[in-house]
């Protein structure tokens, strides 16, 4: 198991979304959902390629399956509207998003009790740092934590940005 440290410095460019650890050591590199369509994100790091698939309808709710490496499904990132989501861990564990900013706040995404994600103030579009919990690092899913929280952390701020900035 690769061993994961927290803050993670996340960025984006050009379809490619990829983390790094605080020594600049990349521990995610994948790419979004242009690239790899109907997949919304795959990318190699923790111990092989992990994949957060297309949306399925399941019996209780519709979800996103986050896939490790031996293609198992690690965890489920449920989908809710008003830009509300939850993780959802094997051992039952769920973790809602929160998530603000603007004007006046840095734009911010919050994970439960897992992890929180912050944009810097004056260059949001920069990167993103996202701080995982010691309870994450610790969880016996620490490492579809990790993957599902790069991904979800970016989407929601990117498109908290994006709105902001009168995009789609």
């Amino acid at each position: 198991m690769d061993a994961v440290a927290s803050p993670l410095k996340v960025r984006a460019r050009k379809r490619r979304l990829w983390a790094e650890d605080a020594n600049g050591n990349v521990i995610l590199d994948g790419k979004d959902s242009r690239e790899v369509w109907p997949d919304r994100y795959v990318c190699q790091g923790l111990g092989g390629s992990w994949k957060i698939s297309e949306p399925v309808d399941g019996p209780a709710f519709k979800y996103f399956p986050v896939t490790d490496p031996g293609g198992r499904e690690a965890a489920r990132i449920q989908l809710a509207h008003k830009g509300v989501w939850t993780l959802h861990l094997p051992n039952g564990d769920a973790a809602a998003t929160t998530s603000g900013g603007g004007l006046l706040k840095a734009y911010h995404c919050e994970i439960g009790e897992l992890s929180t994600a912050s944009a810097p103030y004056l260059a949001p579009q920069r990167y993103i740092t996202v701080e995982l919990t010691p309870s994450a690092l610790g969880h016996p899913s620490r490492d579809a934590i990790v993957v599902a929280a790069v991904w979800m952390s970016e989407s929601i701020i990117s498109s908290k940005i994006s709105d902001a900035a009168g995009g789609d």
